[in-house]
């Protein structure tokens, strides 16, 4: 298994998605990755499935004035706001607020009761970086994969997800819990999943023609680069959610 998919996302940034030799765990150091949605079927959390992207250029300032500062971002966002685009992608202030939730479930204290709080608890800065960094990061690894023709059927990905269930998770009294107190939903697990499944599979037909480990291993670092300049260039970011991904900020839709 490449990571531990059923970790809460703060920790899958530290152990779960960087595995051994495997393409996220070489994107780890280049971006945040936490997480992927489906190709096809997305398990990611819209208000609306037709907002545009990417959102429309900033105006320019009159002569002789500066450009504004980015407003203060707060917590939670607009459902329907777009904050990035990953080419034609959108990722919304619904989609961001779910992770949120979820990353700062992970940052509590066991034990703590603070599980029942009602928002994220991560200070706002914290959570725009680890969220924004993984949700980019994750439409990178899924247009790679589609770019390079490569695609899992929701059938080979639910036996995985089975698969690793049954290994940490023997008692579904045990899972019900673990999704309680992680804020993750099945949907969530099983993107998660398709991700890991995904990056393996990127990072085996990059290596497939280098013979040798020190050749699959040069395959694989020239393709990171590529992979990070080529997608950086289509991201775009609101000014208040700005994070390294970027490749430029832009208005808010």
């Amino acid at each position: 298994m490449e990571g531990r998919p059923f970790e809460s996302p703060s920790r899958a940034r530290r152990y779960a998605l960087p595995a051994g030799a495997t393409l996220v765990g070489c994107l780890a150091a280049l971006a945040s990755p936490i997480t992927v949605a489906p190709v096809g079927a997305t398990a990611r959390v819209h208000a609306a499935a037709t907002e545009a992207c990417p959102p429309p250029a900033a105006p320019a300032p009159p002569a002789g004035v500066g450009s504004p500062p980015a407003p203060a971002p707060s917590i939670p966002v607009a459902a329907e706001v777009v904050l990035a685009c990953v080419g034609d992608v959108p990722i919304t202030g619904a989609t961001f607020d779910h992770w949120a939730t979820v990353a700062s479930k992970s940052s509590e204290p066991e034990h703590s009761g603070a599980q029942h709080s009602k928002g994220p608890t991560l200070p706002v800065r914290d959570a725009i970086t680890e969220v924004m960094g993984f949700l980019i990061s994750s439409d990178w690894v899924i247009g790679e994969a589609s770019r390079l023709g490569i695609s899992l059927s929701e059938a080979t990905v639910k036996r995985r997800y089975d698969h690793i269930r049954a290994q940490q998770f023997p008692h579904r009294r045990e899972f019900r819990k673990f999704l309680r107190s992680s804020g993750q939903t099945i949907a969530d697990l099983l993107m998660r999943v398709r991700l890991n499944m995904l990056s393996g599979a990127i990072q085996r037909h990059v290596a497939a023609s280098a013979k040798g480990a020190k050749a699959k291993q040069r395959a694989l670092s020239e393709f990171i680069k590529g992979f990070k300049a080529r997608w950086q260039a289509q991201t775009e970011c609101v000014p208040a959610f700005l994070v390294p991904d970027c490749g430029s900020a832009q208005e808010p839709l």
